[in-house]
């Protein structure tokens, strides 16, 4: 199947656009995209699935691949000189704990949701997760540093 491919090929475009501004417009915008790719997996149904499914998935990956750079060069960049091993280690098994946090939050709520719901809890689901995304990108984003620490 190419069409998976071709949205991936426009993510990066778009992804690219926004490097151009620099790594903070890169990571704001990825992860604003990722916040819509998320929003877009609540309005699945059985007849949008089939063609919306494959573009929402090349989105999130591209997104999260752009995301991931951008965010270690910024991490890179402003970790201090002595320890930068030890910084980054630390970030990341923090990102890594918060993630997992967030599944068995998630994993914990989907039952409790599917009882009251039924079989639109996941969409409920992902409709959280894109409005707490998109407000960590209004609230975190503003405290992005505008430029390398001396």
């Amino acid at each position: 199947m190419r069409f998976p491919q071709a949205g991936c090929r426009a993510v990066g475009l778009v992804s690219f656009l926004f490097s151009l501004l620099g790594l903070e417009d890169l990571l704001r915008g990825t992860t604003l995209l990722s916040a819509v790719c998320m929003l877009g997996w609540a309005a699945l149904d059985g007849g949008t699935a089939p063609w919306l499914a494959p573009v929402l998935m090349s989105a999130a990956a591209c997104c999260s691949s752009a995301n991931s750079v951008a965010m270690l060069n910024i991490e890179y960049e402003q970790s201090p000189p002595q320890s930068k091993t030890l910084y980054l280690g630390e970030t990341s098994a923090l990102c890594s704990a918060a993630n997992c946090a967030a599944v068995t939050a998630g994993a914990a709520l989907q039952p409790a949701l599917e009882a009251l719901l039924g079989a639109r809890s996941m969409s409920v689901l992902f409709l959280l997760s894109g409005i707490l995304v998109s407000m960590n990108v209004w609230i975190s984003g503003s405290r992005l540093p505008a430029e390398k620490r001396s």
